[in-house]
């Protein structure tokens, strides 16, 4: 399975400690350089930066190619992220943005983003579900409290 992710899922995964999610699920993520340069900002928390500076063996990062014109209104890392998913044929683009969901899904790309990726993860008994989301809802992710409640219902009645 080819997996491409923009910023922010591997920034919050790391925020909320459930990076390690991502090698069992997908066995190897792929991001574009914009990306790596976005997480390894000095205004990142260490340990977002930390993935980046000493990237474990499952994060490849690679050489995207020239971004797509209609990709413009986006920022680098989500136009990199989306050309470099094109370009390998993804599987699936990991991607929190509307808009640049929205731009990836007009290209026919499949997309999940960080709730998803911790919906999934529950799934296959690496996480609690409740504690991830209470974590993630700690930090700057902006998700409203009935789609928490959603996620949550939903979980216990699968």
């Amino acid at each position: 399975m080819i997996v491409v992710s923009d910023t922010d899922p591997l920034n919050y995964l790391a925020l909320i400690g459930h990076v390690e999610a991502l090698p069992m699920l997908y066995e190897v993520v792929i991001i574009p350089k914009a990306v790596a340069s976005e997480l390894s900002r000095p205004s990142c928390p260490e340990t977002v930066r930390a993935l980046i500076e000493s990237p474990p063996v499952w994060l490849r990062i690679d050489q995207a190619p020239e971004s797509d014109p209609d990709l413009s209104a986006l920022g680098e890392g989500e136009q990199q992220a989306i050309s470099l998913a094109q370009t390998l044929h993804a599987d699936l683009l990991l991607c929190d943005d509307r808009d640049a969901r929205d731009a990836a899904l007009r290209k026919n790309l499949r997309v999940i983003g960080t709730l998803g990726v911790l919906q999934e993860a529950s799934q296959n008994g690496l996480l609690d579900l409740a504690d991830a989301l209470a974590k993630l809802r700690n930090t700057n992710f902006r998700v409203s409290k009935s789609l928490i409640d959603r996620i949550l219902e939903g979980h216990r009645g699968s």
